[in-house]
């Protein structure tokens, strides 16, 4: 099978790293980031711009209100979740549901770096601004190196599936927010046939896809956000998100093409991350010689707070945004689920970049 990343790389590069990596059984996919200033360049972390960097937040944390209908759930399929008190919900009402406690079997993840580490806490800290009553429901698959491995996705996938099929409303699932892909190689049409049975038979159950679209700049398509415009569409359209800098500019990391449907800010945005010291140094001061201070300390994230930029953070933003769309109870048919999904898909409208 292939492998993913985190920025949206074939399949078949996805186990490997935020670059790509040959067509192979293993195949992996990796999150719509870069690395750190090369990374300012952003090759890696920043997918194009500064990177990662930690930040300071002055403000309070969205509130979390006991809503008069039930809360949207976003499943999140990344690095997992963090404890952060922005999203510490209420006792007997949390803002994240961990799919551990559901039976989901976490996959050997492996890591050698911290390069992508906080990703999954990152983006639900942007769902979270985005939809504040909106519910997560977590689901680890991707390790601190950005990749997720094909297998460990589809499993995922086949596992949340099988929930919505059960017709449970207290395992029901919304949206799903898919910020990782792979562009297909040649020993990948298998995996792709199966990727896309399984997000049908989501949509079969009224779940709103959004996978981000990438961060190499350019038109190749990447899946599973290239679904977005598939012949056969399933019964609720599937949503590819490109990324926009803060002045509404397209992002130059972020892929495009017809296949991309929508478009969000996802440069330079600052949402929640695991509180964690990387291993780089702080740089040493030069251009103050009588200065007592130090500068900033670019991987310190232990204030839980950074600035990043990639497309995976304006899948997170259309995915909240879908949250907030929804209205009503939660519908008990798969035909009532289906049309509320079409009707909050249509109220957020469609960007094409």
């Amino acid at each position: 099978m292939a492998m993913l990343t985190a920025h949206w790389r074939p399949w078949s590069e996805v186990a490997m790293s935020s670059d790509q990596a040959p067509a192979d059984p293993e195949l992996q996919v990796h999150t719509m980031l870069g690395d750190d200033v090369e990374i300012a360049a952003g090759r890696k972390q920043g997918h194009g711009d500064l990177g990662r960097v930690p930040v300071a937040v002055l403000g309070p944390a969205p509130p979390w209100q006991s809503p008069a209908r039930s809360r949207p759930v976003v499943a999140v399929l990344d690095t997992g979740v963090d404890p952060h008190p922005w999203l510490a919900g209420a006792p007997g009402d949390p803002v994240v549901l961990d799919a551990r406690e559901r039976g989901w079997q976490v996959p050997a993840l492996g890591s050698s770096g911290d390069n992508f580490r906080g990703h999954g806490t990152f983006i639900v800290g942007l769902i979270r601004q985005t939809a504040p009553d909106s519910r997560v429901l977590s689901v680890p698959v991707m390790n601190n190196d950005g990749i997720v491995q094909g297998a460990d996705s589809l499993s995922a996938l086949h596992w949340l599936a099988g929930e919505q099929q059960d017709g449970q409303p207290a395992l029901a699932i919304d949206v799903l927010c898919l910020a990782y892909g792979y562009e297909p190689g040649r020993a990948d049409a298998d995996h792709t046939a199966r990727l896309r049975s399984v997000l049908w038979q989501l949509a079969g159950c009224g779940v709103m896809v959004v996978a981000s679209a990438g961060n190499d700049g350019d038109d190749s398509p990447v899946y599973p956000a290239a679904f977005a415009v598939d012949p056969s569409p399933p019964p609720v359209p599937i949503i590819s998100v490109g990324a926009t800098n803060p002045d509404g500019s397209y992002a130059h990391y972020s892929n495009y093409g017809v296949w991309v449907t929508h478009r969000a800010v996802g440069s330079g945005v600052i949402s929640t991350i695991t509180a964690f010291d990387g291993s780089r140094v702080a740089p040493r001061q030069t251009a103050y010689p009588d200065s007592i201070g130090v500068p900033i300390d670019p991987d310190d994230f232990r204030g839980g707070f950074a600035r990043w930029s990639g497309t995976s953070f304006a899948a997170a933003a259309v995915a909240g945004r879908l949250a907030l769309a929804l209205s009503g109870a939660q519908p008990a048919s798969a035909s009532e689920r289906i049309g509320r999904a079409r009707r909050a898909v249509d109220a957020i409208g469609s960007r094409r970049s």
